[in-house]
């Protein structure tokens, strides 16, 4: 089964057929060749705040990007929010990004976010999985690990089937 998700800022697809077994997200995004320098590999960094100035160029990036959509009203984003930062500590070789929804209406609009927290994982432009609730830490690193292992040959394969 596969539907086109409206209101997305570029053309996003549904497939309840994973490899993760969870809910994944396809996304066909155009990369730009460019990576700016807060996402070069090896370099430990802060959780970044994703705005509608800087979320392109932030999902652009070529490796693997967690966000997080989160409001600060919202308790499990709060209680959430320790598990995602010590995950971004021990994976350096990861971007870690959050979306305050109340600020950034635009962009929660544009994923269709309805259920706060909700983690989105982009992987060379290509949402792999999307869900609403918080995350244990083992969850996490188990979730962390499987995107890591994914086939993104496969994955472009399956995305290019499901186009025809």
């Amino acid at each position: 089964m596969h539907r086109a998700v409206s209101g997305a800022p570029e053309a996003l697809s549904f497939n309840p057929g994973s490899h993760l077994n969870q809910l994944f997200w396809y996304h066909a995004a155009s990369a730009t060749g460019t990576v700016p320098d807060q996402f070069t590999k090896g370099n430990i960094m802060a959780v970044i705040d994703l705005t509608t100035d800087n979320f392109k160029e932030s999902i652009d990036e070529k490796g693997i990007v967690i966000v997080d959509f989160w409001a600060p009203w919202c308790a499990p984003c709060r209680s959430f929010a320790p598990t995602f930062e010590a995950a971004s500590d021990k994976h350096a070789d990861i971007t870690f990004a959050k979306v305050n929804t109340e600020e950034q209406q635009e962009i929660a609009g544009a994923f269709n976010i309805r259920s706060i927290p909700t983690l989105m994982v982009f992987r060379e432009q290509v949402i792999i999985y999307a869900e609403a609730g918080a995350l244990p830490a083992s969850a996490l690193d188990q979730l962390i690990d499987q995107v890591k292992s994914l086939d993104m040959d496969q994955v472009r394969a399956d995305i290019a089937a499901q186009a025809n």
